[in-house]
């Protein structure tokens, strides 16, 4: 159900989907030029899984609980031309990869925190923060947007730090980790595109 509240050009609603709430306002601009408006969103309790152009954007499959504003400014068919923010979260995770890593085919995390901005046709990660109970790590980068979305170019870095229930059932990855300077925390980069990411320690 999507009900609808006329208040001068602003536009609220409120709608059940993929598993839980979205809810939050259009505001179109004076005379609205060129389709113009500012939205805000806020997502409660969405299951990721659900929605299958989200859950596979990559060639991992995620699933999750996922909550977070997001704000908006331009036109909605010309979304990668406008200027937005957000800040998301993801509990109770899984990622399956599309390829195992280290003999590993699946993650799960706690809580996934992602802070991000959109302008100038890219998407700044600003911070994006994972724990949980095997892994935990930090991400930032910019993703050069695309027409098609699939294409996009990464231009990612972060670090990522296994914890012992990730490591038990593989020596492998506690010897990689180790290596060179015996910390367990190692820095990495994702580059490539959304749908064909290229992921290698440095």
């Amino acid at each position: 159900w999507l009900p609808l509240f006329f208040g001068g050009r602003t536009y609220h609603f409120k709608a059940e989907a993929y598993g839980g709430q979205l809810k939050g306002s259009v505001s179109l601009a004076e005379g609205n030029p060129a389709g113009s408006c500012t939205a805000s969103l806020r997502a409660d309790h969405i299951q990721i899984q659900q929605y299958a152009p989200l859950s596979r954007l990559t060639q991992a499959h995620f699933k999750g609980d996922l909550n977070g504003d997001i704000l908006f400014k331009g036109r909605f068919d010309q979304i990668m031309g406008g200027e937005g923010e957000a800040d998301l979260y993801v509990s109770g995770g899984n990622m399956k990869l599309g390829t195992p890593f280290l003999g590993v085919d699946s993650i799960d995390f706690g809580r996934l925190t992602i802070n991000m901005s959109l302008g100038d046709r890219k998407i700044r990660m600003v911070r994006v923060d994972l724990k949980g109970d095997t892994l935990q790590g930090a991400l930032s980068g910019t993703i050069n947007l695309t027409t098609d979305m699939l294409r996009s170019r990464l231009n990612l870095k972060g670090n990522v730090e296994p914890l012992e229930g990730f490591m038990s059932s593989n020596q492998g990855i506690l010897q990689l980790f180790r290596q060179k300077t015996g910390s367990m925390k190692r820095l990495f980069t994702i580059q490539g595109t959304l749908g064909i990411p290229k992921f290698s320690f440095s």
